[in-house]
């Protein structure tokens, strides 16, 4: 299906449609912005003009060579006192990064050599990412330390941060709500976990040209007792 815009009878653009809230039309406006609308005019192509079957595309799976499942973890196999989840996702679809993956490899090989036990995974999809915290969450309890190292893309929302995992069709900030994992929340299920201190690092402070946002880079979060967030670039910029 197809959007078109209109202006004094003059079409100025046509863009493909993505339905937010079912199928009904409205406008965004936030706090800094102001709308007027002389008129409002929505058409739908006659019957005989429409489509007799509409095909919903099939999103394209990821090779499978590109996923690292994590196996399940005992907490109590686990004898170090320092522990550490690495993820790095680079296959974003038409707009996939460079150096995620090496970045994880190079923090688990560095950790490692710290005496760090290390859950390291790459090109997670949602689901993945969500399961890969939760065994990250249930080794922390008692821990003299761990560290969170996400590289990949994120974004900000309403002085929100979210990371964003593969394979999702976030084209939008209001996408971020539902495909995307708030960052705020994670931050503070790792101080309720009960480590001793923890360290966040948000390597993910890039250039998405496949997410229309009003602001770039991450936002200067609230950060709870216990744990510290560590950026690549000043708040509200990018790479």
């Amino acid at each position: 299906q197809q959007l078109k815009f209109w202006v004094n009878d003059q079409l100025i653009a046509e863009a493909e449609f993505e339905p937010f809230f079912g199928n009904q039309i409205g406008y965004i406006v936030y706090n800094i912005m102001e709308i007027s609308i002389d008129e409002l005019r929505v058409e739908q192509p006659a019957p005989e003009e429409q489509l007799v079957q509409t095909v919903q595309p099939t999103p394209t799976p990821l090779p499978a060579e590109t996923l690292e499942p994590l196996p399940e973890i005992k907490p109590e196999t686990v004898s170090a006192s320092r522990v550490a989840l690495v993820i790095g996702n680079n296959a974003y679809g038409r707009v996939p990064l460079a150096t995620p993956l090496h970045d994880a490899q190079a923090i688990t090989r560095g950790l490692e050599a710290l005496g760090f036990y290390v859950m390291h995974a790459h090109n997670l999809a949602l689901p993945e990412m969500e399961t890969a915290i939760n065994s990250f969450l249930g080794l922390l309890p008692g821990r003299e330390m761990a560290i969170f190292y996400f590289s990949g893309h994120a974004a900000q929302r309403r002085k929100e941060n979210y990371l964003l995992p593969v394979g999702e069709n976030i084209r939008s900030e209001d996408h971020l709500l539902y495909e995307a994992l708030n960052v705020g929340d994670i931050l503070t299920r790792i101080q309720q976990a009960g480590s001793q201190a923890s360290i966040v690092f948000l390597d993910a402070c890039r250039e998405n040209p496949d997410l229309w946002l009003f602001e770039k880079g991450l936002w200067a979060m609230f950060v709870p007792p216990g744990v510290a967030v560590i950026y690549s670039t000043a708040p509200g910029t990018v790479v």
